[in-house]
């Protein structure tokens, strides 16, 4: 199932798949997405998200080279899970 992504207001970047989102950090004056690593990620997913980090960055990373937005994979970036 595809991952689509949303800037969103107060500096969050949304991802979807399907029913379920997740939002990361992207900064809104200088537009840059900072992603979580994998181990981040992986802390405490849902059950839909449990392996999906690789598919959730490279689909950002698509988003950002399309958009011109600097992407990150950064060591103090987060993942909420809605």
């Amino acid at each position: 199932m595809k991952i689509t992504y949303q800037p969103r207001w107060k500096e969050e970047f949304v991802g979807t798949r399907g029913e379920n989102r997740f939002v990361v950090q992207m900064t809104m004056g200088n537009p840059h997405v900072f992603f979580p690593k994998e181990s981040t990620w992986n802390t405490n997913p849902p059950d839909w998200a449990s392996g999906l980090w690789n598919d959730a960055k490279t689909a950002a990373q698509q988003w950002c080279e399309e958009n011109n937005v600097p992407f990150t994979i950064d060591d103090q970036a987060y993942v909420e899970f809605e």
